[in-house]
């Protein structure tokens, strides 16, 4: 584990990424926006969802450069976000989006040339360091030293669901991605109602994973806040689901319009689409739906600034 945590340190996302973001005036909910659309396209394409979450990871990691070279205009910053997904699919998918198509997603404003000059300038920025470990990579590990740990296949699910969550949110950036596993295992341990296993593994799994026991509180906190505010503000998620009531057995989880916030053309229909009522549904079974706690929450003060349910009680 602790080679692990090493490897990924030097490829993960600058802590301080949404602060230094400001002075472009480029916030959390922009980059949110661009994390909606690349997730969409990769799913409009049929990639894996790691295809998407690295994409999101080498787009973080360039495009502070972008900004520091002179203003970005939207059409740009559109094609960044997709030539991320490109050069993430070269790496690691067994599909690739044609040049052609891509070009038909920017309703013919970019050339298969601007996008391949564009990879080239992104990949020579990232130092060709394309090798993202990803907090998927920490969950196997994870379970090898945790012994007699709850992992059954729903909390599988529940765990991949937030790792996979946890890239539309700029506040999670602060955590490694080893301490984004473990967070999204305290939660989907919250919502299978394993109080004693969290009670009794923490100690261990903040040991394990090379931190602190407050900083696991703090991560599943902003996780399961983040949470309630997708579940509260997006009027739609769109997830593929091995089945109702379960989270997605692909661990693709796809918010909101992206196409549309970010102008882009549509290539593809989503496999599935439900409202609020589904995506409560995803993580918890029929007899706890959350009911109670998004009807506690007042819809208009919605904000992943805004402690919403803390489930541990270390401050924030």
């Amino acid at each position: 584990m602790a080679s692990l945590i090493a490897q990924a340190a030097p490829l993960r996302t600058d802590p301080e990424l949404l602060i230094k973001l400001q002075a472009y005036n480029f916030d959390h909910r922009c980059r949110e926006k661009v994390m909606m659309y690349i997730n969409e396209l990769s799913e409009d394409f049929g990639l894996l969802v790691q295809t998407s979450s690295m994409a999101c990871n080498y787009f973080d990691r360039y495009i502070l450069e972008a900004l520091r070279a002179g203003p970005v205009s939207h059409h740009q910053m559109q094609m960044i976000a997709t030539t991320c997904v490109l050069i993430s699919a070269k790496f690691i998918d067994r599909k690739l989006p044609p040049l052609s198509e891509l070009v038909k997603v920017h309703n013919q404003t970019a050339t298969a040339e601007q996008f391949a000059a564009l990879e080239r300038v992104i990949v020579v920025a990232l130092e060709w360091n394309l090798h993202v470990l990803l907090p998927q990579s920490f969950l196997k590990p994870l379970r090898a030293t945790l012994p007699g740990a709850p992992f059954s296949r729903l909390d599988e699910q529940r765990t991949q669901f937030f790792m996979d969550l946890s890239v539309y949110d700029g506040h999670l950036l602060q955590y490694t991605p080893a301490e984004v596993c473990g967070g999204s295992l305290l939660a989907a341990w919250k919502f299978s109602s394993e109080t004693e296993a969290i009670a009794c593994f923490l100690p261990a799994l903040a040991h394990s994973l090379h931190t602190t026991e407050l900083r696991l509180k703090r991560c599943t906190n902003q996780l399961l806040r983040y949470y309630q505010f997708a579940a509260g503000a997006l009027p739609v998620l769109t997830a593929q689901a091995a089945a109702l009531g379960a989270a997605p057995a692909a661990g693709r989880v796809v918010m909101g319009a992206g196409r549309v916030v970010m102008g882009a053309g549509r290539v593809g229909s989503p496999d599935t689409t439900r409202e609020i009522d589904g995506l409560k549904s995803l993580l918890c079974d029929e007899n706890d739906m959350l009911d109670d706690m998004l009807a506690s929450v007042d819809e208009d003060r919605f904000s992943p600034d805004t402690v919403m349910m803390d489930f541990f009680c270390a401050p924030n």
